[in-house]
């Protein structure tokens, strides 16, 4: 599934650079859908990070921008929707961390298990 249709933009950059650092830090190489479910988590930390921007902006705007200002509402609905776009992220984060750790752990199973068969 791709997402964007040119990779060199700001927000592709960091939707790749937050993909592969979930590839990398929780040991993700070969699994299809682990990869898949990381791009998944990627593309909503994004949505987080991005949710959060906009919301510290129309607060600045509105704590100290001239002009016209935006509306108390825009504000919080800004603000809810940066925190559910932000539990969402960390929910899926701690989901692909525990699917990555039970694809390691069994992996790593019938090694253990030859050892233990062999030794005994």
């Amino acid at each position: 599934m791709r997402v964007f249709r040119d990779h060199r933009g700001p927000l592709a950059r960091g939707y790749r650079h937050g993909y592969l650092a979930l590839l990398a830090g929780l040991g993700i190489d070969g699994d299809a859908l682990l990869r898949r479910e990381a791009a998944r988590v990627a593309l909503l930390s994004l949505r987080a990070g991005e949710a959060a921007r906009v919301w510290a902006e129309l607060v600045e705007q509105r704590r100290a921008g001239r002009g016209r200002r935006p509306s108390p509402r825009q504000v919080e609905r800004a603000a809810r929707r940066a925190a559910l776009d932000d539990a969402s992220a960390a929910q899926a984060l701690a989901t692909l961390r525990a699917l990555a750790a039970r694809g390691r752990r069994s992996a790593v199973d019938p090694a253990l298990a030859r050892l233990r068969g062999g030794a005994a």
